[in-house]
């Protein structure tokens, strides 16, 4: 009779558990189309884009179109994107092609053609910007 009982409540206990976490469909759990939609939406609205180059020796050795976050600074777009070795915000390295200064050769960058006198980590990026990274002797 006690092996009935337990049997009873263990099987009770199932039902309930398994009912509990069944599938449900009701519009309250899963999301509408129209929200899945606008969710998306929302984080492509944030998203612009930028093209990052790498220039050695006056050809080009990597470039492409990168997505990220408005308002993202240069120096974590370029980490996402590239191997970067940095420090105090200086760029040290790109890609395994390090400066160096008993030759004269460092990374400098300009955005749309102009010169940029701050730091990466200091550089806000816009929807468009053509940034080119060029190692050269200076």
């Amino acid at each position: 009779m006690k092996q009935i009982l337990v049997g009873s409540m263990v099987i009770a206990s199932l039902l309930m558990i398994s009912s509990c976490s069944g599938n449900s469909d009701t519009a309250a759990d899963s999301p509408t189309e129209d929200t899945r939609q606008s969710s998306s939406e929302k984080v492509e609205e944030n998203q612009i884009t930028a093209l990052i180059s790498l220039i050695k020796d006056e050809e080009e050795i990597a470039g492409k179109e990168i997505s990220f976050q408005e308002g993202s600074d240069l120096m974590t777009v370029l980490k996402d994107n590239y191997e970067v070795v940095e420090e105090g915000g200086m760029i040290q390295a790109i890609d395994g092609i390090e400066q160096n200064a008993d030759e004269g050769c460092y990374w400098t960058y300009t955005i749309n053609d102009e010169m940029v006198n701050t730091g990466a980590n200091e550089t806000i990026l816009k929807d468009g910007d053509k940034v080119v990274f060029t190692y050269a002797k200076f």
